[in-house]
Order: C-alpha cells, then sequence, then structure tokens
C-alpha cells in the first residue's frame, strides 16, 4: 500500500513537472496557414513546370521563355520560404525538400552522372571537343593552350573566325579543314568532307549550317576504322524571345515561325545524321537545350554526353544573369559516353563542352 502511494505521489510529481504546451499566438497559427499554403502551391507550380517545360517548351510562347530564360529564378521562393519554415513550421521543410529536387532536376536541368563520377581523367578512346568561338571573340591562343591541356583528338568549331592558315599555323600536325563558318581540328586523317549547300535555308532567314566529315582512325584503338562527325550550328531562337519581351503575346506569330523554321533546321540536320555511312558523332551549337520539344523530335535517339555522364547544369551559352546548356555531344550506336564536362572561357560567350567517348560494338 505504501509502494503505490509513493508510485501516485511520485506519477504526480511527474505530471507536474511537464508543463502543458503553450498555444500558438495568433501571429504564429496564421504565419503556419500561409506558410502551409504557399509551400502547396510552390509545389504544384514545381509539378508543373517539371512536366510542363519538355512538352510545351518550343511550342508555346511561354513555355519558349522559361526554356530559354533564366530557370533559376525558379529556386528563389525557397530563399524566403526556408527559413520561415524553420521559424514557424519545421515539418514544412520535408515538402520543400522535395520541391527543390524538382526545381534543381527536371526545371533547372541538373544533371547527376553517379557512376561516371569518379572515371579515370582519360576515359574513352575518343576525346572531342565542340565551342562556338563568336567569331574572332574566341582567343585562339587560349583555346591552343585549352587544347593543349587537355589532349583531344577531335574539335568542332562553330562561328570559327579563323582561316585554315591561322589554324594550321596554331595547331601544327593537325587536320584543319573551314567550311561555312565551320571548323574542324582532327589528329586523325580527314577522308572527305560535304557540307549542305544552305541555300534553301537562307531564302528561309535560317543559318543551318551542316557539314559532315569522315574521319580514318588508326586501326590498334579498338573502334572503327572510319567513323562520321556532323558539325552543327543551327538557327536560333533569339528572334522569337526579342519579339516576346518587346511585344509579349503580341509577339506569338513571330515565336511559331521561328519555332517552324528551327524545326525544319533540326529535320534536315537530322537527315544527314541518319545518312551518315560510318559510326556517328555529332557536335556543335544547336540552339536549344535538351527539353526542348525539336530536340526530343529529332536527337533523342542519340545520347547525348553531358546528360549521360556530365555533372551539373552544363550551361554552354553564357549571358551576364544566366546560362544555356544549347551546345551537345551527341554519340551514335555503339558508342558509351564515359566522361563530358564544360571548359573555362576562352573569350567568346560560349564554354567549349569536352566529352570522352568509348567504342563497345564491333563492326
Amino acid at each position: 500500500m505504501q509502494g503505490t502511494m509513493a508510485r501516485d505521489a511520485g506519477d504526480a510529481e511527474d505530471a507536474g513537472d511537464r508543463r502543458p504546451e503553450r498555444p500558438r499566438t495568433g501571429w504564429k497559427r496564421r504565419a503556419t496557414r500561409l506558410l502551409r499554403v504557399a509551400v502547396l502551391v510552390y509545389f504544384v507550380a514545381a509539378i508543373a513546370g517539371a512536366v510542363g517545360l519538355p512538352l510545351l517548351g518550343d511550342r508555346w510562347w511561354p513555355a519558349t521563355l522559361v526554356l530559354f530564360g533564366p530557370r533559376w529564378l525558379t529556386a528563389l521562393p525557397l530563399v524566403v520560404l526556408v527559413p520561415i519554415a524553420l521559424v514557424v513550421e519545421r515539418r514544412a521543410l520535408a515538402p520543400l525538400a522535395v520541391t527543390a529536387v524538382l526545381v534543381a532536376g527536371p526545371i533547372m536541368g541538373f544533371e547527376l552522372p553517379l557512376g561516371q563520377v569518379f572515371q579515370e581523367e582519360r576515359a574513352g578512346q575518343l576525346r572531342v571537343i565542340t565551342f562556338n568561338a563568336r567569331s574572332r571573340h574566341g582567343h585562339l591562343s587560349a583555346l591552343r593552350d585549352f587544347i593543349d591541356a587537355n589532349r583531344p583528338d577531335l574539335v568542332t568549331l562553330q562561328e570559327c573566325g579563323w582561316s585554315d592558315k591561322e589554324l594550321g599555323a596554331a595547331f601544327p600536325g593537325w587536320e584543319v579543314r573551314v567550311n561555312q563558318g565551320q571548323c574542324l581540328l582532327s589528329k586523325f586523317p580527314v577522308q572527305e568532307v560535304a557540307a549542305r549547300d544552305r541555300a534553301d535555308v537562307w531564302k528561309r532567314g535560317g543559318h543551318g549550317a551542316i557539314v559532315r566529315y569522315t574521319i580514318e582512325l588508326p586501326s590498334d584503338r579498338g573502334t572503327p576504322t572510319r567513323i562520321s562527325v556532323v558539325n552543327l550550328h543551327l538557327e536560333t531562337v533569339r528572334d522569337a524571345v526579342e519579339a516576346l519581351l518587346h511585344r509579349a503575346w503580341r509577339g506569338a506569330a513571330e515565336h511559331d515561325e521561328n519555332v517552324a523554321l528551327r524545326r525544319w533546321e533540326s529535320s534536315l540536320a537530322r537527315e544527314w545524321v541518319d545518312a551518315a555511312p560510318h559510326p556517328v558523332i555529332v557536335a556543335g551549337d544547336f540552339n536549344m537545350p535538351v527539353e526542348s520539344v525539336i530536340y526530343r523530335h529529332s536527337w533523342s535517339h542519340l545520347e547525348n554526353a553531358f546528360s549521360h555522364a556530365g555533372l551539373g547544369i552544363g550551361a554552354t551559352k553564357r549571358t551576364r544573369w544566366f546560362g544555356t546548356r544549347i551546345d551537345h555531344v551527341l554519340a551514335g550506336a555503339g558508342w558509351s559516353v564515359e566522361r563530358a564536362w564544360l571548359g573555362p572561357d576562352l573569350g567568346s560567350d560560349h564554354v567549349p563542352l569536352v566529352a570522352d567517348l568509348r567504342w563497345i560494338e564491333r563492326q
């Protein structure tokens, strides 16, 4: 009996020690409700962006603006909501974390190569660099130093303002080809060059530089004896974006005309790639990110080097406020992408893209 009374007394003391939770003040209850609504709206918007961007980008003008615009703006609500959640309701951090993943991945295009991150320095048999040199804005001496440091086998250049003599002097021992403002540097013999006539594209106001090379590789590298390399520089979206920025929805017609032109140019380039007589590699300035409807229609059958083996957002085109990944190295059947990364600023508004490829299919 005494033991029972002692336990009851102890329980009473414990109960006295446990103070009831203080009810939330009025402002905190209102802040919690507002936070929950904001988190839900942001989460739904992130899902809509992740689903809608690849479905509507280069199809519907508002989505095209997001596609080529500063997508980092979609992460700004996190800067406000996360600190508020830490103060008001920490349980809101879980849905915010999920939203952050949606924003970083499907919307901003953050790539995580998983196993490829830990590849050795020279991971493939063939190293390819592509770089839009922006005519003579790119520094030839900086490009030479970058190539010397990275030791590529093939370099494709767009808006290449240098002559074959200038490139030959800067890169002794390399095969040099200059066609339609496109340049190729090759450590191996170039057997054939075929440049598509651009007269029909120019009549429609497009760009459409498409050059295909046949390159002979050493037989002791475990690769095909010959490969086809296609160097592209396709029409830009710039005019459509400027029309939309200056006239909003009134520029939608110009947007649609630009999309039709770029879709047509991309299909022409795809035809030249499909007609390649040897295992193919495509590199250049596509002027479209991987989320574009045009890109997915024409190029999704090829392995995108940075999507497969790159780390980060991979923005190859830089502006003062943001960057966009519009330059690509694509590998056809038989190739495996081992590594991909971006080079430094070489004086252009683009940065070089480097990819290591390995041949995995015997011919």
